[in-house]
């Protein structure tokens, strides 16, 4: 169950997300977001479970087997 609010890495994340209609990795989110210098090593450790809590508050859509999309803000 995801914590009330988005907290600071589910913004990043979905900031990322939204560079890149198309989609984009974990593995391509890890990295820009490491290079923007938005996560420490601690934070990557639970990226993926970061991820995974998106849908709580925002439209995620998975296209095309690994790839993720944002698509909007729940309403």
């Amino acid at each position: 169950m995801p914590e009330s609010r988005p907290i600071q890495i589910h913004r990043y994340l979905i900031e990322v997300m939204k560079k890149y209609p198309d989609g984009l990795t974990c593995g391509q989110a890890r990295h820009d977001l490491e290079a923007a210098g938005l996560v420490s090593s601690a934070e990557q450790t639970h990226l993926d479970r970061r991820r995974r809590q998106l849908p709580g508050w925002f439209r995620i859509e998975k296209i095309r087997g690994l790839r993720w999309l944002a698509v909007g803000d729940c309403q």
